[in-house]
């Protein structure tokens, strides 16, 4: 039945239509919200919403975004969509702000999100288009629906979301424990106080890992939940989307920044999802990457720890908020804007700071060239002065050094957590470099300007005197005064499976592969620059450290020295992998 209203009293009685009482009704220019909406699950847990609906009209297209972090804090980006003509629902997840439950990460948000998405499909002002949007965390909740098929979902915008958050969680088996700890805590801290009060170096180098919060007077059960998944104790499974890309049939605009610690896991959603319609007709697909960290994209800045990458690489609110707009407008409104004409690929190249685009992720002009550890002069370099070279080796040589847990190589800089904000982003690696525990493999000056662009990836042939143990490498471009930029960096816990069996415990006098992963880059090393790769066997706080004894790292309380060997010789050629632009 067509309501005979004006528009603000049309807004009113849709949402007094929604059935709570007591939730709060205000009017706004142009729209209208009412806030803790109740949206009760199967089971039934009520989760907590803020529905959005514009002043005109009477059915909308919809935008859902469910985020752990207070619904409140996204009214900006509501104001945003509804202003644009679209009805917006804003909901914390369960166990989060105004929502019933128990928050353990990962574990909800596929049903919870699909039986909102029911919920909303229902209502008198929908008119059955629902788009997702999300940043971080909460474009994993959209993402996760994805290969659903719920009728009403036709678009996704995910800003550093991923499909299997293994890469960002436990790069490489390791856990990033300047990520989880501070992020699985921040609630909590949150309600007691500032995230400032409390010494996270020393919170950091708690032994054992598991006990962390315990030692800071702090209690999670996301952290409990995330020591169990460490200990392989079986419980709730993180929902990912491994094994159903393929069934994912959906227009999504990706977007995520080069510092930006998630975005491994948004360009490894992108090469899967790529893979699995790359033999099909596909919807359009979007990928953008910026020099950003982490979250930066709203912001006007330019700088990401020592580097300013122009007035070129500046984002913002009214700039993302028009990008993401058009998008909604093309996939929900049927706007002819003529976005599909446009590239599917812009990448933003450091180095040259500018914008390139290109037809596919990674470029297809892209060739991966190993370029190999070696010795100066063909010697043995106990220090690990040695030298990178696209030349395969050609003597049987080895460089050394020993591993003490307890005194780890710092974290520097590089691709972290964006909550220190000190400790995030092109650094100098000098003092790193100078310690014993750090070996260095150094190219020739470039004759001429290289682009990287792709994954990268090390492959190192190690031994080691423990049972266990972590290999670390990270790719460094040396300028012309000495500065050394970090790059990327990566680990790997324990060697490279052998015959498809995980090696349990390492032998001393044997030779095991790691294959490093370092994520992805987009960099110009201009002419008389160098490449350069570290390796050691740790990065701390980045990463939990190894304790060499074969026992658990996040609950050992013994650590071990010891003795690391790396080789570099035909028989075991340790490389780094380039994604080199052909001319």
């Amino acid at each position: 039945m067509k309501l005979q209203t004006g528009p603000i009293t049309m807004a009113l009685a849709m949402l007094a239509a929604l059935g709570d009482p007591f939730a709060v009704v205000r009017a706004e220019p142009g729209y209208t919200v009412q806030q803790n909406v109740p949206v009760a699950m199967p089971d039934g847990t009520k989760l907590g919403a803020d529905v959005y609906l514009p002043n005109t009209g009477e059915k909308f297209s919809a935008i859902l975004v469910r985020t752990p972090y207070d619904k409140r804090g996204k009214e900006w980006l509501a104001k945003i969509f509804a202003s644009n003509g679209y009805a917006v629902v804003v909901q914390d997840v369960r166990g989060m702000n105004a929502s019933e439950g128990v928050f353990i990460p990962f574990i909800h948000e596929k049903q919870d999100g699909l039986d909102t998405l029911d919920w909303m499909t229902a209502k008198p002002w929908s008119d059955g288009k629902i788009g997702m949007w999300g940043s971080s965390y909460v474009a994993y909740c959209a993402v996760v629906l994805a290969p659903h098929g719920h009728p009403a979902l036709k678009t996704i915008i995910n800003m550093s979301g991923w499909g299997d958050g293994e890469k960002i969680a436990y790069p490489g088996g390791a856990m990033h424990l300047m990520l989880l700890l501070p992020w699985m805590l921040s609630s909590q801290i949150h309600g007691q106080g500032s995230f400032q009060d409390y010494d996270w170096p020393t919170a950091f180098r708690h032994v054992p890992v598991s006990e962390i919060p315990a030692s800071m007077g702090v209690r999670s059960v996301p952290w409990e939940h995330a020591m169990k998944r460490s200990m392989n104790d079986p419980g709730p499974a993180a929902t990912t989307m491994e094994g159903q890309y393929d069934k994912v049939d959906l227009p999504i605009l990706h977007i995520t920044g080069w510092n930006d610690f998630v975005a491994r896991g948004t360009l490894d959603l992108v090469e899967h999802l790529d893979q699995a319609g790359r033999s099909a007709e596909r919807p359009f697909r979007k990928l953008m990457v910026g020099p950003w960290r982490h979250d930066q994209i709203w912001l006007e800045e330019t700088k990401v720890g020592d580097e300013d990458y122009g007035p070129q690489s500046r984002m913002g609110i009214p700039k993302v908020g028009e990008i993401c707009v058009r998008w909604f407008d093309r996939w929900l409104k049927d706007e002819k804007n003529r976005l599909e004409e446009e590239p599917t690929v812009e990448l933003y190249v450091m180095g040259s700071n500018e914008w390139r685009t290109f037809d596919r992720w990674p470029p297809r002009t892209v060739a991966f060239q190993p370029w190999y550890l070696d010795s100066v002069q063909g010697a043995n370099s106990a220090a690990g002065d040695g030298l990178l070279s696209p030349a395969l080796p050609q003597m049987g040589e080895r460089d050394g050094f020993v591993f003490d847990p307890m005194d780890p190589a710092p974290t520097t800089g590089g691709v972290n957590f964006h909550f220190f904000l000190d400790n995030l982003g092109p650094k100098d690696q000098r003092p790193v470099e100078n310690r014993s525990d750090v070996l260095v493999y150094t190219s020739a000056p470039m004759t001429k300007d290289v682009d990287v662009i792709g994954p990268l990836q090390v492959v190192l042939f190690a031994s080691t005197e423990g049972k266990q143990t972590d290999f670390t490498a990270k790719l460094v471009e040396v300028r012309a005064d000495g500065y050394a930029r970090i790059i990327e960096d990566g680990i790997k816990r324990g060697p490279d499976a052998v015959d498809g069996r995980p090696v349990a415990t390492m032998e001393p006098a044997s030779v095991y592969r790691f294959t490093i992963d370092l994520g992805a880059t987009a960099i110009t090393i201009k002419q008389g620059h160098r490449l350069r790769v570290e390796v050691s066997s740790s990065n701390f706080p980045k990463y939990t450290r190894n304790p060499n004894t074969g026992e658990n790292s996040e609950t050992a309380a013994v650590f071990n020295k010891v003795r690391q060997t790396i080789f570099h010789s035909p028989t075991y050629p340790s490389h780094v992998l380039l994604p080199m632009v052909q001319p």
